[in-house]
């Protein structure tokens, strides 16, 4: 019996990088243990039009490498070469509509049973693959939440305005005529996090699974009790150092932990252009950081397995990597309530802090939890165990598994 071929549309896609190329390569390879699989990518290095990463692979699956055509050679020209992010956007539209032209023309030869259009997973640029005419599926969909404006003040009052901008495009784009053509044209649609879902439902009552865009690696750690170093307690935080992930917010938290005389040290990962301003306050307030700068993936799993926490301070963020990779090395999340966290924080892994409190009631919320994780070397093994009893449902197997759901349903 012949397998059904499907065609999957991910624009980034690597073997080696993180976020959404680590979601095209790991679903494509699981997918291709069950279809017959043709992928159509944009970039394997972060830049469009650059596949470096895909010179030395042997897939088992097909691969076609889609360089963007006409005006996108403009677009894509402003974004990388003087720096004008915006122009992403555009030249990713452009991007689009080459892949859908090369889809089209593969399967005039040899015709898909299934077409997915994967990513990038924000819904301002969908492709119009649905018009090709077989069963179609668009997901998981992310982007479309709004940031917390009384606290982007507080971080930066120019990440306010950009905020306040942000906030203001993703209204009028999630109500523009291509989103709700593509909404209601493909014939399943998955959403990145429950956030998502439920705006989307606000104003097209599309129905969908909630299934992230990132997940655990399936040669995670084992839990062994007091598998973590003693002589401190280490909270690991990473990303990058700038208003959207709160660096001021971490920064204080730092300080009201010390004021507090707990031993807690924290690892901070990246760089970005909050960086002096950390560097300054810890070294004015002479806090417990060790400050690590930007750091290989595998060093960054070291600090990740001689840590207790993972600690975030977002206020917006999809189904962030470094989540997973926490989990992956049993360290107990503590995040905001919201985006991807709402969705996979549940009360037994991790900690969700409101954003709805003042500033200071906030502040006090997430050292209070980690006090508590601080004092009670019981209560912090509770949370690992649980995590390393539930990681089979964080990991891509897992996940996979929902999405093929999701075309067995429509073809």
């Amino acid at each position: 019996m012949n397998r059904k071929r499907i065609a999957v549309i991910a624009y980034a896609f690597s073997p080696s990088r993180g976020s959404e190329f680590a979601q095209g390569w790991n679903y494509i390879n699981q997918l291709s243990n069950d279809f017959d699989v043709h992928v159509f990518v944009g970039s394997s290095d972060g830049r469009m039009g650059q596949f470096q990463d895909l010179n030395v692979i042997k897939p088992n699956f097909r691969i076609s490498k889609i360089n963007v055509t006409g005006l996108g050679k403009f677009w894509r020209w402003l974004d990388i070469s003087l720096g004008i992010s915006w122009a992403f956007v555009y030249a990713l539209r452009a991007w689009n509509t080459d892949a859908v032209n090369a889809v089209k023309s593969v399967h005039e030869l040899n015709a898909f049973d299934f077409v997915h259009h994967l990513g990038p997973i924000g819904f301002k640029t969908p492709s119009k693959i649905y018009k090709l005419g077989i069963p179609s599926y668009w997901g998981p969909i992310g982007g479309f939440q709004y940031i917390n404006l009384r606290l982007a003040w507080i971080s930066s009052k120019k990440y306010f305005i950009t905020s306040l901008i942000r906030n203001i495009l993703t209204w009028y784009v999630a109500r523009s005529p291509f989103v709700r053509s593509a909404i209601h044209g493909f014939d399943a649609i998955s959403y990145a996090t429950q956030t998502n879902k439920s705006n989307f439902n606000k104003i097209f009552n599309v129905p969908g699974e909630v299934l992230s865009d990132q997940a655990c690696r399936d040669d995670f750690l084992t839990y062994k009790k007091n598998i973590k170093p003693s002589l401190s307690f280490n909270v690991v935080w990473c990303g990058s150092l700038d208003a959207r992930k709160n660096v001021r917010l971490l920064i204080d938290i730092c300080k009201l932990t010390k004021s507090k005389h707990l031993k807690i040290v924290f690892n901070v990962i990246g760089d970005g252009p909050l960086r002096e301003l950390l560097i300054q306050e810890v070294s004015k307030h002479n806090l417990d950081v060790i400050y690590h700068g930007f750091i290989p993936r595998s060093d960054v799993a070291n600090v990740m397995k001689n840590s207790n926490v993972i600690l975030f301070t977002s206020l917006s963020e999809a189904n962030t990597s470094t989540f997973f990779e926490g989990l992956e090395n049993l360290c107990v999340p503590i995040a905001f309530d919201l985006d991807g966290f709402s969705t996979n924080i549940t009360n037994d892994i991790g900690f969700r802090i409101s954003l709805k409190e003042r500033y200071h009631t906030i502040l006090h919320d997430y050292v209070s939890v980690l006090e508590k994780l601080y004092s009670s070397n019981d209560l912090l093994e509770s949370y690992r165990f649980n995590i390393s009893e539930s990681l089979s449902r964080y990991d891509w197997n897992y996940l996979y598994k929902k999405h093929k759901k999701i075309l067995r349903s429509i073809g």
